[in-house]
């Protein structure tokens, strides 16, 4: 096959807002089996499955899905969204990190069939680094968005609340240095007057220079 030329971009948002995400409307176990992540002809299956999800209904990001589809007006459940990019098209940078701005209600991120992580909370942004799921041309993201209602989540069962789900805020994918600052914490120190300011700075990578923070009063 002849290799097809690519301009990188320089935008990850550009690249998962072009086109939409093909969303289709259906609970899935994959437990083991990340075969259903891979896009396969009908006749080279090799189990069944009645849904193809490189082949599904699409829904523009962000949007929820009552106010995209009346047959999802009611629906309460998982819903998968599936996208697929070439890695070259990427920002330039030796780590790459998928930023999603909501997702109601949990989010679980899938990359070429290797599970990510899970966010939970509504109203929240989050984060998952790509770096080590990335291969070399195409690869195949899935987002398992979730917005059951349960005991222990917002809007709980018996709640007047209209719950919408879906990714409901923007998506990108963006390239960092290989040291960063992994968390940050800033605060005033408990000592009576509140004079005093903590900063608390959680770095990760490679570096092992000291890290400086300067402040301005």
């Amino acid at each position: 096959m002849a290799h097809k030329e690519h301009d990188p971009v320089g935008d990850g948002h550009e690249i998962l807002h072009n086109e939409d995400f093909e969303a289709p409307f259906r609970s899935v176990i994959i437990g083991q089996d990340n075969r259903l992540f891979t896009p396969m002809a009908a006749e080279q299956r090799v189990f069944p499955y009645d849904w193809d999800p490189f082949n599904a209904d699409t829904t523009p990001v962000p949007s929820n899905w009552q106010m995209q589809d009346g047959k999802a007006y009611l629906f309460e459940g998982a819903a998968w969204y599936v996208r697929s990019f070439d890695s070259r098209d990427l920002p330039e940078g030796p780590r790459k990190f998928l930023r999603i701005g909501a997702a109601a209600y949990e989010c679980k991120i899938f990359l070429n069939g290797k599970y990510l992580g899970r966010h939970q909370g509504a109203s929240t942004p989050f984060f998952v680094e790509l770096t080590d799921a990335l291969q070399d041309g195409e690869n195949h993201l899935f987002l398992c968005v979730d917005n059951l209602r349960t005991l222990d989540r917002v809007p709980m069962r018996h709640t007047d609340w209209f719950n919408y789900g879906g990714v409901y805020r923007e998506v990108e994918i963006f390239a960092t240095p290989q040291d960063v600052v992994r968390d940050l914490f800033v605060s005033l120190v408990p000592d009576g007057n509140f004079s005093t300011i903590s900063v608390e700075v959680e770095c990760e990578g490679t570096a092992k220079t000291a890290a400086r923070a300067p402040i301005s009063c």
